[in-house]
């Protein structure tokens, strides 16, 4: 275990070894204080900001950069809802899992091509009451349905004619098609085959 502060230039420093070393990176340090918008301090919403964003930043762009090198690699994002949905009392919070989710959907698109792939959990509530790893799923059950969100590579289908492009121009037609190309962007090559649209429908009714 290599214990630290994930905000000292020094600490990571003396880590980077250890980096070289890693297959699968998991961030998973996060923040939060409740309290009115008002109520908070500049230095309540950096320290947020610090550990909950530039942390992950520093620490994922130290270990891809070993990543790329090998041409191999996983790094994972665990978010929370907070990054889809916003809470009362929680601005500040949710303003940082808002912006982790989008510096984790831009990184995927620039690890393209280099053998690395990024996956993206946002984290709900409820204690796991069971759960059971079948191949590269985990399938579970929890006590409160509110178990939150995960966001998978290949979501939404191209279109029929294998694009994201859209003959119609209006509003909804391009927010579609710009949905497609987003999860389009996000399939790996050579992984087509395991994008989510893909699956069966059982398969993509329980996820």
């Amino acid at each position: 275990m290599l214990a630290g502060d994930l905000n000292d230039a020094a600490y990571l420093d003396r880590i980077d070894a250890d980096l070289a070393r890693c297959d699968v990176f998991i961030n998973n340090a996060g923040v939060l204080r409740y309290a009115p918008l008002m109520d908070l301090s500049d230095d309540d919403i950096a320290w947020m900001f610090q550990t909950n964003v530039m942390a992950a930043v520093r620490l994922t762009r130290r270990v891809a950069r070993h990543m790329v090198a090998r041409q191999r690699g996983h790094i994972v994002f665990m978010s929370s809802i907070a990054a889809r949905e916003v809470y009362r009392l929680a601005s500040g919070y949710c303003a940082t899992k808002h912006a982790l989710s989008a510096f984790a959907r831009s990184f995927r698109l620039e690890l393209q091509g280099f053998g690395i792939k990024v996956t993206e959990y946002m984290v709900g509530f409820g204690p796991t009451v069971w759960s059971r790893l079948k191949g590269e799923t985990r399938y579970g059950l929890k006590a409160i349905p509110l178990g939150g969100y995960i966001r998978m590579v290949g979501m939404l289908p191209p279109a029929p004619d294998g694009t994201s492009r859209s003959m119609s121009t209006g509003r909804f037609a391009t927010m579609v098609a710009d949905a497609r190309r987003q999860s389009l962007e996000e399939v790996v090559p050579g992984e087509e085959d395991r994008a989510f649209y893909r699956h069966p429908v059982h398969q993509r009714m329980i996820v």
